[in-house]
């Protein structure tokens, strides 16, 4: 797992489009989409808002949205997943 502290970032070639509850993020590059339900599209919203795992988990730890250790399980295995796919990228320092 990625430390909780990694600072990310969206690369210019990521669209993110919202479709009511949900989303869907698109590699104009690879020409491939990856679509968020709505609990993911609150994580990325947070993630790109705050630009790191640990600072979006705190947001939504507030919000009580779910326990913190599922938050935080889910947290990392969605940006894992997007910086795998290239749809973040770890931020330079």
């Amino acid at each position: 797992m990625i430390p909780l502290h990694t600072q990310i970032s969206v690369p210019q070639k990521v669209v993110f489009q919202e479709i009511g509850a949900e989303a869907v993020l698109v590699d104009l590059q690879a020409g491939y989409y990856y679509g968020l339900n709505s609990t993911a599209t609150n994580m990325w919203r947070c993630l790109v808002e705050n630009q790191s795992p640990a600072a979006a988990l705190a947001v939504l730890t507030a919000a009580q949205v779910a326990p913190p250790d599922v938050l935080e399980r889910d947290l990392l295995r969605l940006t894992e997943d997007l910086l795998k796919r290239n749809l973040l990228t770890i931020a330079a320092e």
